[in-house]
Order: C-alpha cells, then structure tokens, then sequence
C-alpha cells in the first residue's frame, strides 16, 4: 500500500464493503444492497410529496449521516456499478461518496483496507450495508462512547438471532470484551456485534495485522481452487487479534435493539414483511 494521506483528524469518515458477491440469495436483478425494502418520503419538482422505495444500503448511510457522517467510502468489486449509478454523489443521502474497486476476494477487512491510505486520522464509522437495524441512532452513542471511555474501537452489541451466522461476544461479569467467537455451530452467548466505530490506533492496527495474515489467506485461495472451500478473514478475527493485545475495546449494548440480515433466502424475506411500512430516518 502507498504511504498513508493525511486526513482531518476530527472527521467522522463511513466506510461501507459492498464487494460481496451474494451468492446465497442469487439470482437478483441488483446488488443485493440495492434491494427494495420500505419507502421514504421525497417530493416531485413542483413539490407534491410522493414516496419513493428505500433501499437496505440507505438505511446504513441514513443513520451514518444522522450521526454527523458527511462523507464515506463504498468499496466495491468490479461489475457492481449500479451501485454508483444508484448513489451517484451522494446527494440521496446527504454525503458525498466515493467508490474503490477492491482487487482481493477475501472478505470485508481486506475489501475496507482499500481506504484505508485516505482516512489514517479519521474516526470510522462502520456498518454493513445489507443489514437492517434499529434504534436508528446507534452510530450517535457509539461515538459518545468512544470519546468519554477515550477507546480505540467500540463495538454496537445487539441481541443475537442466530448465532451460527454471527460474530458471538463474550464478555466477562463486568461486562468487558474478552473474545469474539466466529459462528460458532452452539454457543450459549447472548450478543453479536453489528455496527463499529474506532479511532486511528485501530485502522493502523488493522492494516498491519491484514499486511501479516495476508499471504496465509491468499494461500488458501490459490489451493482450494474454483469452488474448493476458502478461507474467509471477517473483521471478527481482527478484533480478536486486537483483544489479545490489550487495546481499549468498549461496546455499547442495545438491548431491546434489533437487527436483521437480509443475507440468506428466509432473513430477506421476513426484512421485505418486516420493513415494508418502515419510512425513511429524515
């Protein structure tokens, strides 16, 4: 990677991987984070209010924008341009977005790294945009957080639904982070993770750490070969590394938060049900 641009040190900047390739809900006629799913106010030129369709991307970077994110990053993979023909510049959202091709297959830190040279100073404010969630101001309190506790990375922690498909936390009776569990097949722990914002120390962390585990998962790509089971970096694993170092991990619990992951045949569609009468944040 090129030597890392400096950045405006106080500025919130989102960062949003939309290189997967969806293979479990396929075949769409769109990326899956341009899927439809409820409606958000908007108006015709002369002013006659009319509803338009609300994607699942929108509601990440709706809830990004109302916690004071003006500007993002969305890192995609080749062939996803409707993407870009959908946002443009932003202006649906109230931000300005810029788009990155990743090159590399291997998961969402390895797609956010893209970014990484052009935000070295800034605090991130991560979502994934094919999951839904509530309350809609979740990125506010987790960046109140991370400046009162001083921390480097805090995590959004939220009732799991399914284990299996999830980044398991487990903490200890103090309720701080001990270790993240990577879907695991049984666990009796209560919370996954969804949403992240850190500060620098994190970012360089995990630009390091990806540079170290780098050449195993690219090994395990070139040996498994088309179809042959791959191994997958999740940000989960980075987490974990940075657990083991002692870095000031904080999390913010929503207990009566939900989430949904539109990601798999049966969430997409309960997400359709659940959110068609779900209007727009502003």
């Amino acid at each position: 990677m090129s030597e890392m641009i400096n950045s405006n040190p106080a500025e919130l900047v989102g960062l949003v991987p939309a290189a997967g390739r969806a293979t479990r809900i396929q075949p769409l006629p769109c990326s899956k984070e341009l899927y439809p799913v409820g409606f958000w106010d908007a108006e015709l030129p002369d002013g006659t209010p009319v509803k338009r369709p609300m994607v699942v991307s929108q509601h990440l970077l709706e809830s990004m924008h109302l916690a004071g994110v003006r500007k993002a990053y969305v890192i995609l993979r080749r062939g996803k341009w409707d993407i870009v023909d959908f946002y443009g510049s932003g202006r649906l959202v109230g931000m300005d977005l810029a788009y990155m091709v990743t090159e590399v297959p291997y998961g969402a830190p390895f797609s956010i790294r893209q970014a990484f040279g052009f935000v070295p100073n800034a605090t991130i404010v991560f979502g994934f945009p094919d999951i839904l969630f509530h309350p809609v101001d979740a990125f506010t309190q987790l960046l109140s957080r991370l400046r009162e506790q001083k921390a480097d990375l805090v995590l959004g922690l939220f009732p799991a639904a399914d284990p299996r498909k999830m980044d398991m936390v487990e903490m200890d009776r103090n309720g701080r982070l001990q270790n993240i569990h990577i879907k695991p097949d049984h666990s009796n722990l209560t919370y996954t993770w969804i949403l992240a914002v850190w500060s620098p120390v994190f970012t360089r962390f995990m630009h390091d750490y990806l540079n170290r585990v780098e050449p195993e998962v690219h090994q395990s790509y070139t040996q498994s070969g088309p179809g042959g089971r791959q191994l997958e970096y999740y940000l989960g694993h980075v987490i974990q590394a940075a657990l083991k170092t002692g870095m000031a991990v904080e999390s913010v619990v929503f207990e009566t938060g939900r989430y949904m992951d539109i990601g798999t045949p049966e969430d997409l569609v309960l997400a359709v049900r659940e959110y068609s009468i779900i209007e727009g944040i502003r």
